[in-house]
C-alpha cells in the first residue's frame, strides 16, 4: 500500500494506493487512527507502530518521524520511503 500527502493548513489529507480512498489526518493524529476514526481499514496489529503491520510506502508528501520510529523502522527502511503510520503523523 502507498500514500500520497497534500498539505492544507491543519488537516492533511491521506490518499490510499491503489485503492483511491482519501481521508483526513489532522496534524499531530497518526495516520491509522486517522484512518480507522474514518471506518478506513488499514493493516494493524498493535497501533502505536510496533508490530510492523502498518508498514507503508510514503510516495508524495512527508509525515513527522517520531521518537518511536527508530524503533520501529530500520534506516534502510526509512531510506527506501516506508513510514510506519501507527506512529507518524
Amino acid at each position: 500500500m502507498t500514500l500520497q500527502f497534500a498539505k492544507s493548513t491543519t488537516v492533511h489529507e491521506a490518499n490510499l494506493q491503489p485503492r483511491g480512498q482519501r481521508f483526513r489526518v489532522v496534524e499531530k493524529e497518526t495516520i491509522l487512527k486517522a484512518a480507522l476514526e474514518q471506518n478506513v481499514p488499514f493493516p494493524h496489529g498493535c497501533k502505536i507502530g510496533r508490530c510492523g503491520l502498518c508498514k507503508s510506502r510514503l510516495t508524495e508528501g512527508d509525515v513527522l518521524h517520531s521518537d518511536h520510529s527508530d524503533s520501529a523502522l530500520s534506516q534502510d527502511e526509512k531510506a527506501g520511503g516506508l513510514v510506519s503510520i501507527g506512529i507518524e503523523c
